[in-house]
């Protein structure tokens, strides 16, 4: 990347006709040394090689007398010797003050033209472009060129020892605060030498370009650690707002767990107490002799409600564990159901085992066998329960179990 040479700004002027206008506060005080001193700053910076940028080639005002020395002949490089003229082109404004110059000095200039057609447009925005700035003297638009530099911390050197506004700006400078140093402010209130104020009007642009060059690398560097600074803070604020959400979901998943646990321990401990209330009923039935009713009705619903009051005990451990699950109303419904299927299929496999034992002589009688199948309650009730109470354990074995049906026949005790 190809880097140019500093622009340095020159601004102000020694006008004897606007002096008689009272243009100056304070008053000029040397107008010749004034101008003198414009053409050695100009010769100084065709030297040094650096670009000239004015706002007017007006012999009224300092610019011209720069140019007049930027552009001499034996001082610098023609070819890389610049002149950046910034003007108004509007209105009064037609002409390109440049296209004069091209053919009276051995030099290029560059014109760019502002369209609104107003000089203070094109005078206070070109000032974002130069590097440096010269004040020589001036009137109130030199006053606030110069403090607008002061503000935006352009590199500035201002002539104080010729009066007007170049004074003035010298008087604001605030060293340590402003970017010129303790050195600098002295030299430019010094008195005016020729050539060695030119020189150091010279070095004293150059340390300040080079000091503002360190300004913005440590700028760039601070914006640099402060965007970092930036993203590590949302970094950390999105993983908080992160851990926070996730916190909440899990506060929330933890309630709804709580509230389904104790639901689903309700509708056990409600299911356990009715189904035990029926299975009772049921197993006092062995004991009743009800010719209107058949024994097997009682047997399997023993078993079923056995079978509910086991899967109801063990849904109440499970919803009691150290890790109970989500347990919604399905798997409430589900868990009951297999229960009572469970204990069901316990019951009805324990009275067919019975039931194709008895010998033949009981099957004649239908009092004996429904005698023998009442005395099978409780067992088919303690069956069912047991099954409920392990219905899924139950269930897994009864895919590898076969039925056994080829049992001894065992003699019964007859009343």
């Amino acid at each position: 990347m190809v880097t140019l040479p500093p622009i340095v700004a020159v601004v102000g002027s020694a006008n004897e006709d606007l002096a008689k206008q009272n243009n100056y506060d304070p008053e000029i005080l040397d107008f010749e040394g004034a101008k003198l001193a414009a053409r050695e700053i100009g010769q100084g910076l065709a030297a040094k090689g650096w670009l000239l940028q004015v706002f007017s080639l007006h012999p009224g005002f300092i610019e011209h007398d720069v140019v007049e020395g930027y552009a001499s002949v034996d001082v610098g490089d023609a070819e890389a010797k610049t002149v950046y003229v910034h003007y108004p082109l509007g209105g009064k404004y037609t002409q390109d003050p440049t296209t004069e110059a091209r053919g009276k000095y051995q030099c290029t200039f560059q014109g760019i033209p502002n369209p609104l057609g107003k000089w203070e447009v094109s005078f206070y925005r070109a000032l974002s472009s130069a590097s440096a700035v010269v004040i020589i003297g001036g009137g109130r638009a030199t006053l606030a060129t110069g403090l607008v530099a002061l503000t935006q911390r352009i590199p500035l050197y201002s002539v104080a020892s010729f009066g007007g506004s170049g004074r003035t700006v010298w008087q604001a400078i605030e060293v340590g605060r402003d970017l010129p140093g303790q050195d600098h402010h002295r030299w430019m209130g010094s008195s005016w030498s020729s050539p060695s104020s030119a020189e150091l009007c010279i070095k004293a642009l150059e340390e300040q370009v080079q000091a503002r060059e360190e300004e913005r690398s440590a700028e760039f560097e601070d914006e640099k650690r402060r965007r970092v600074e930036e993203e590590n803070r949302k970094k950390a604020e999105l993983e908080r707002a992160e851990q926070e959400k996730r916190l909440s979901q899990e506060k929330a998943e933890a309630e709804e767990r709580a509230r389904a646990t104790r639901n689903a321990l309700i509708a056990f401990s409600l299911f356990a107490l009715c189904s035990l209330i029926a299975t009772v009923l049921f197993v006092l039935d062995w004991k009743i002799a009800s010719p209107s009713r058949e024994p097997i009705v009682s047997l399997l619903w023993a078993a079923v409600f056995g079978g509910i009051t086991g899967s109801s005990i063990l849904g109440i451990m499970t919803s009691l564990g150290p890790s109970p699950s989500l347990l919604k109303l399905t798997s409430v419904i589900a868990t009951l159901v297999l229960g009572a299927v469970a204990g069901f299929a316990a019951g009805l496999i324990f009275i067919i085992g019975q039931v194709i034992t008895l010998p033949d002589d009981l099957k004649v009688s239908n009092q004996l066998r429904a005698e023998q199948l009442r005395n099978m309650i409780p067992f088919v009730a303690v069956i069912g329960f047991v099954a409920g109470l392990t219905w899924n354990t139950f269930f897994s074995r009864l895919q590898k179990t076969d039925l056994q049906t080829d049992i001894p026949t065992v003699s019964r005790r007859t009343r």
